[in-house]
Order: C-alpha cells, then structure tokens, then sequence
C-alpha cells in the first residue's frame, strides 16, 4: 500500500481500517503509512510479518530506499500507539527511525529495555531533552 493510501478510519464506517489488517492471517510483507497514530489499534499487525515498512506520524515520506527489510518510522510525540504490537515490531526492527522525542533522555532504554537486538540503523530527529542514545 505504499504511496496509495493514508485515508484510515478508526472503526471502518467510511473507510478502510487497521483492524482489518489483522483478519489477514497470512500476511508477511507490508508497506504502509498511517497518518494519524490515534486511530491506532491495540495490537494491529500480525506476528508473521517478516517484511515491513511501516511509517506512523505525519512527517515521513516514502522518498529513499530501505537498505534492510524491517523499517519502522515512529512520530514519538502521539505515543498513544505504543500499545504491544509496536514493542512487539521494535524488538525486530533493524531500520529504525524516530522523531519529536519529546521527555525522553535515554532513548534505547526507554523504548525498549531488551536493547534492540536486531538494529542495524538508528536515525533521530527532533530530540532535544535526549541525553543518551545508550546510557
């Protein structure tokens, strides 16, 4: 879905919604871009994903390309998303990009206390209260 669809509805009455991704047992690949974090699911994606890009947050554009297949892009300040299925893609993520960390100063301990064993690339932007990447 990438580049063709960002009009998501948060209970599906007059669009698409993320709840519907989750019917979708056999899904293992996925590109998609969700605007608006709020209307998030508890636990949106399936487990069996082994490929992904997906972008939450309105500041993030499809441009370049991903040198690795498990791309998560996270605006931080909505952090209402960050219910267990994003922890969950975390804990597997290898491209990993995040913005307006706002009121975080240790920036891998307090989003994942495992430590990211699967990061390869991490890029930041727009954290000025943070204090460690890895403290």
């Amino acid at each position: 879905m990438e580049k063709s669809f960002v009009q998501w509805d948060a209970d599906g009455q007059t669009n698409a919604s993320l709840t519907e991704l989750k019917q979708l047992s056999h899904l293992t690949a996925l590109e998609i871009h969700i605007l608006d974090a709020h209307i998030m699911p508890q636990d949106p994606f399936s487990r069996k994903l082994d490929r992904y890009r997906i972008f939450i947050g309105d500041v993030w554009d499809w441009f370049g390309n991903s040198e690795t297949s498990k791309t998560l892009k996270l605006k931080w300040s909505n952090r209402i998303y960050f219910s267990n299925g994003i922890k969950t893609l975390l804990n597997r993520t290898e491209d990993l990009y995040l913005d307006e960390l706002k009121g975080v100063k240790n920036v891998l301990y307090e989003l994942d206390k495992e430590g990211f064993p699967q990061l390869k690339h991490l890029h930041v932007q727009n954290g000025p209260e943070i204090q460690y990447i890895i403290n």
